[in-house]
């Protein structure tokens, strides 16, 4: 079973949303709240269910916003590789500027900017200058295994949607439901409560979720509440 990247847990707060905050609140029109408040049992009147629910679903845009700009892995790939090629085109450039004795006794006297302070006698400043040479060029090496070690890191982009947002929705609009009616997603999940009520807020929040992402969805939080009870 092909692995799901994790989605910190964030249940949602009647607090998300406030002026100052991260991003602007989602609000429900009268009609869809009147709907959810149906199909979720929860009193129309409730003022606290409502703001709930704005949040979770201003929350999973916001998740959805973030990761459509994701950087592709081969794209991140390449990007690495192409610093590191340039490291190594800066190492291999010194390491040639050195064999030529003209280049090689500047490198040793140059003086940096801010190195402020007497002139020092020249056998000092080749000694010192061919420290920082060597520093340089061990950085630029450092540098370029780096690169390669975080190219070889970056975590293949999967194919297809990525579901992690609709999970945590999911366990979200579960919560909260349980919250303010006690009622919450069993292993009956294909009844006409659990489901309907998850799949209309599922719409709210995005349209182009399928009913077989919300199905999985709902029984992933089914078996992740059954481990963390055992």
């Amino acid at each position: 079973m092909p692995k799901r990247r994790k989605r910190a847990l964030v249940r949602a707060s009647t607090t998300w949303g406030e002026p100052g905050g991260p991003f602007p609140i989602f609000v429900l029109s009268d009609d869809q709240w009147t709907e959810i408040a149906r199909l979720s049992s929860i009193p129309i009147e409730t003022h606290d269910a409502r703001r709930a629910f704005e949040n979770a679903i201003s929350m999973f845009r916001r998740f959805e916003v973030n990761d459509s700009v994701r950087v592709p892995s081969a794209e991140s790939r390449n990007q690495l590789e192409a610093l590191r090629t340039e490291a190594l085109s800066l190492l291999s450039g010194l390491a040639r500027l050195i064999e030529n004795p003209d280049t090689h006794f500047a490198l040793m006297v140059a003086r940096q900017p801010d190195d402020v302070g007497p002139f020092t006698f020249l056998q000092t400043m080749r000694r010192d200058g061919h420290r920082r040479l060597e520093n340089a060029m061990a950085v630029l090496q450092h540098l370029a295994n780096w690169l390669a070690i975080a190219s070889s890191r970056v975590e293949p982009t999967k194919r297809g949607p990525d579901t992690a947002n609709v999970y945590w929705f999911v366990a979200a609009l579960d919560d909260v439901r349980e919250k303010f009616t006690g009622l919450k997603i069993t292993r009956s999940y294909k009844d006409a409560v659990s489901r309907d009520y998850i799949k209309a807020v599922c719409q709210i929040a995005n349209p182009n979720i399928g009913t077989g992402t919300i199905d999985a969805a709902m029984k992933d939080r089914i078996g992740r509440r059954g481990r963390n009870s055992g």
